[in-house]
């Protein structure tokens, strides 16, 4: 059965988890993941700074002071008109949860074991930048800057193959893309990242977005939505000048 008919099977009663947002722990982005998002470099890509197409997971990382819970708000500089909104899956690591009786927890610690891991969608609002090598910290990390979900869903991440992935404003359907068109499959790119991140319990793999993600401005409303389900809300607000 494919993940969309688990979920509208399920619509009524869905295993998902609740998990406050204080309960995160350090949350990765994933660069250049999506397809659109590497060949959207060209030529540059091949040129300083980069010098080549990576080789190998590219990540950054959301602090605690960007984590902003379902249905508050996020405001933007007041020297900032627009902010861009990036819908992403994000897989998070919820181990010693038992399944069919085992403890998951008890897996080998280089194999993934991928009932340890939950997924929902994220919103990683951006301040739009043309580089990714080293951008100065305040585009990623502005204060409330990243959407984060009230629950996630205790589905195997193996079964994120070819889901719509929707960003929607002021109740309108923005932008959507695949998740078929992710360089690496979710578990593929999990299995990358741990080869050189020890997970604690809490952390987040968000996985790669297309570049022309939507702008959008002080007083839209932005959701994040996947097979009809809402997982995040987010009211963008401007600062007092």
């Amino acid at each position: 059965m494919a993940l969309r008919d688990k979920v509208a099977a399920t619509a009524m009663n869905p295993p998902v988890h609740t998990l406050a947002s204080s309960a995160l722990q350090t949350v990765y982005g994933s660069l250049m993941h999506h397809r659109a998002e590497l060949a959207a470099l060209g030529d540059a890509v091949n040129e300083p700074p980069y010098n080549s197409p990576p080789n190998a997971p590219v990540l950054y990382i959301k602090p605690a002071n960007t984590f902003c819970a379902f249905g508050q708000t996020m405001c933007l500089p007041a020297t900032q008109l627009q902010v861009l909104a990036r819908t992403c899956v994000g897989l998070i690591y919820q181990p010693n949860r038992l399944v069919d009786g085992i403890n998951t927890a008890q897996g080998a610690i280089k194999n993934i074991v991928l009932q340890d891991w939950q997924y929902a969608l994220l919103c990683d609002f951006t301040l739009p930048h043309s580089s990714f090598y080293r951008p100065p910290l305040r585009y990623n990390a502005l204060d409330g800057s990243l959407a984060v979900p009230q629950s996630w869903l205790a589905w195997p991440v193996d079964g994120l193959r070819d889901e719509r992935i929707e960003t929607w404003v002021n109740g309108h359907l923005a932008h959507s893309y695949q998740t078929a068109d992710w360089l690496l499959s979710a578990q593929d790119q999990l299995q990358a990242v741990s080869e050189f991140i020890a997970w604690e319990a809490g952390d987040v793999l968000m996985l790669g977005c297309p570049p022309d993600a939507p702008r959008v401005k002080a007083g839209d409303v932005v959701e994040t939505r996947m097979n009809g389900h809402i997982y995040t809300r987010t009211t963008i607000m401007q600062e007092a000048a």
